[in-house]
């Protein structure tokens, strides 16, 4: 009947593609795009913050004086990362001294996927 035709439609929460979207801009890039992505928007590196997964310790990244530069686990645990996830976006969006954030996607494995995932929805409403 139309009840069992509405609720068919609806999604469960989390699987909104923008459930997750802090109120500043977030960018999900690769690691490798990063110095390209940042001369590209211009970004004040300085009001901007990092988000890693796992420590990132390249040329690339070390190149820039972050706003702010933040790890998700610095000993490698995914099941860490996974768990901080979502206090972290909510610190950094609400985090006076950062406009956007940057997040460097984490390898696709074991809960990388989910990870990855979220941030992805997270920077759904960010163009």
């Amino acid at each position: 009947s139309g009840v069992e035709e509405k609720s068919a439609g609806l999604e469960s929460p989390g699987q909104h593609r923008i459930h997750y979207a802090p109120s500043k801009p977030l960018h999900l890039i690769k690691e490798k795009d990063l110095s390209a992505f940042v001369r590209e928007r211009g970004l004040d590196v300085s009001r901007t913050a990092l988000l890693e997964v796992f420590p990132v310790e390249t040329s690339t990244a070390e190149r820039f004086s972050w706003g702010r530069r933040v790890c998700l686990s610095r000993s490698g645990s995914w099941t860490e990362a996974a768990t901080k996830l979502f206090a972290t976006l909510r610190s950094l969006d609400t985090d006076k001294t950062v406009d956007v954030l940057v997040a460097l996607e984490c390898a696709p494995e074991s809960l990388g996927l989910a990870i990855s995932d979220r941030l992805r929805r997270a920077s759904a409403k960010t163009t």
